[in-house]
């Protein structure tokens, strides 16, 4: 049976597409305005291009954080 993970945790989800055959898991479920949120803090985030994303290459989830980001103390908000 097909199984189309939620959109929250893109990191984790693209992960586990790529480890299953296309008929099992043929969709990201991509949530535009919380994913702006979630991954505001990440270095380098999973972003659509044409449709597409692309699975990270480094190790673990491919999640590093930017410091940058942690130390600015901006209020998130996302873009509606």
């Amino acid at each position: 049976m097909p199984v189309i993970r939620h959109g929250h945790a893109v990191p984790a989800s693209v992960h586990l597409i790529a480890s299953q055959p296309p008929n099992l898991c043929p969709l990201l479920e991509y949530l535009v305005k919380w994913n702006q949120i979630h991954q505001f803090f990440l270095r380098d985030r999973i972003i659509p291009q044409n449709g597409s994303v692309t699975l990270p290459t480094s190790p673990g989830l491919g999640m590093e954080l930017d410091e940058t980001k942690i130390r600015e103390r901006q209020e998130i908000r996302a873009n509606s």
